[in-house]
């Protein structure tokens, strides 16, 4: 089944795709010679397991495709990482659309549900997962851009702005409609209250729940955390930035603004991004987590 990923490979750099019926087929075919890769390659990215398709392939194909890119694997090593990342930049640049859709078609092969009780991720782990989010075309607000993502651009990890806060929960809180970007108007209510001392001052942040999210399983226990401060403009986004929070089970809940990540409209166009309530503007610079994306 490789051979015909490989070839199908070959024809992207040779033919001018303009068929919606050809992009299809080219998705549906190319996905299933690398299905056997999935279980095999656990831990290899939807790049890679390209990369290794050809690798795998003993087609001349490969061996064309590896003079059209200029690499050699007598002078290079078999990776397949590497491999993959020069076919997949033929793909951005000649038909990005395919490379989107076939990223999206692996990771609905490969989706399965979160672990439960799973441990909270440090802020080195949170800092790292996110940058390898951005380099997945699918996840990623830069879609096709993705291959040339080098990483965000994060503020020192500062155990300073991990704090446990006292939480108290909303009584009858009613819904109401946030504010975005765009006209859309996501219903939110307002969860609790999260009280805490950073820099020698006390703040308080409004934590809020997602009548939507709250439907899923998933996310049934998630909160949203939006806020901005003084760095928003400089140093960080100007439009603020997130933490994603859950529930907590007694009176405290701790945030960790290493974790603190950039609306999607930080990264281009077309994209609808709540807008952080005036409540949560918070008094004192926070520099932790993301900065803002380097230009």
């Amino acid at each position: 089944m490789k051979k015909y990923l490989v070839y199908l490979l070959f024809l992207i750099f040779t033919i001018n795709v303009n068929s919606q019926e050809y992009m299809d087929t080219l998705v549906n075919d190319s996905c299933s010679c690398i299905d056997g890769l999935i279980q095999k390659e656990q831990g290899a990215s939807f790049i890679e397991k390209i990369g290794l398709c050809i690798l795998n392939s003993a087609t001349p194909y490969k061996e064309e495709f590896l003079k059209d890119t200029g690499f050699d694997l007598d002078d290079e090593a078999e990776d397949g990482q590497e491999i993959g990342v020069l076919v997949a930049t033929k793909m951005r640049d000649v038909c990005p659309d395919v490379l989107v859709r076939l990223s999206e078609k692996l990771n609905e092969e490969q989706s399965s549900p979160e672990p439960e009780n799973k441990e909270p991720q440090t802020a080195k782990e949170f800092q790292e997962e996110l940058n390898e989010q951005y380099k997945d075309p699918l996840e990623s607000p830069l879609k096709a851009r993705a291959i040339d993502f080098e990483g965000h651009d994060f503020f020192e990890i500062d155990t300073t702005y991990t704090v446990t806060a006292k939480f108290a929960r909303a009584l009858n809180a009613l819904p109401f409609q946030m504010k975005t970007t765009s006209s859309r108007l996501p219903v939110y209510e307002k969860y609790g209250t999260a009280t805490f001392t950073l820099n020698g001052q006390e703040m308080q942040l409004q934590l809020y729940q997602s009548h939507s999210l709250r439907e899923d399983e998933a996310y049934k226990d998630y909160l949203f955390l939006p806020f901005t401060d003084p760095t928003n403009g400089e140093e960080t986004y100007g439009g603020g930035r997130f933490i994603d929070l859950r529930i907590p089970e007694g009176n405290t809940i701790v945030i960790d603004f290493n974790k603190a990540y950039n609306p999607y409209c930080a990264y281009g166009e077309g994209f609808s991004c709540p807008i952080p309530p005036v409540e949560n503007n918070l008094r004192t610079p926070i520099r932790a987590g993301v900065k803002k994306p380097k230009e």
